[in-house]
């Protein structure tokens, strides 16, 4: 039997890359939409958490208990949700989520046609907390003002075709 074949199109994800200036103006949109994700992410976590120890206690369950089974389970949906709609919102406009208990996302940006991160932080007070070129290790974070001093200038290997 024949594997049906895949565009290379169809399975590719379009980065939509942010600009600098951009990122800034939205700083404070984004700080909302990575504070609606933690929230909900927080939030369905503990409702796993509570059904979890419910389900498992010991004993004979009661009318109470079987009551309140009910209710965390209509909440992790609830909250799951609410996860759905954060993220289809970053990805509408072209973010990222991190990870999520964190409140991080990431905003694609592009400098001389090689792509790098813009990491977007909610616990930071500039909420711009850096940036990283793509494919370095997840524990580098270069500061802002460096990547203001690449804007025009030409660095490292570039992407595929460039």
């Amino acid at each position: 039997m024949k594997q049906p074949q895949h565009s290379p199109s169809r399975d590719m994800i379009r980065l939509h890359p942010w600009t600098l200036a951009r990122a800034r103006s939205a700083s404070q949109y984004l700080r909302q939409v990575l504070g609606s994700l933690r929230d909900a992410f927080l939030d369905h976590a503990a409702a796993g958490h509570r059904i979890q120890k419910l389900e498992h206690r010991h004993g004979k369950a009661n009318t109470k208990i079987l009551l309140e089974l009910v209710d965390q389970k209509a909440n992790l949906q609830s909250h799951y949700l609410r996860i759905v709609e954060a993220v289809t919102e970053m990805a509408a406009i072209g973010a990222v989520p991190g990870p999520m208990h964190q409140g991080i996302g990431f905003l694609p940006v592009v400098n001389n046609q090689r792509l790098a991160w813009l990491i977007v932080d909610l616990f930071d007070e500039a909420t711009l907390a850096g940036w990283r070129w793509h494919g370095e290790p997840e524990d580098i974070k270069r500061p802002i003002a460096e990547w203001e001093s690449l804007q025009g200038k030409p660095k490292g290997p570039q992407l595929a075709g460039g």
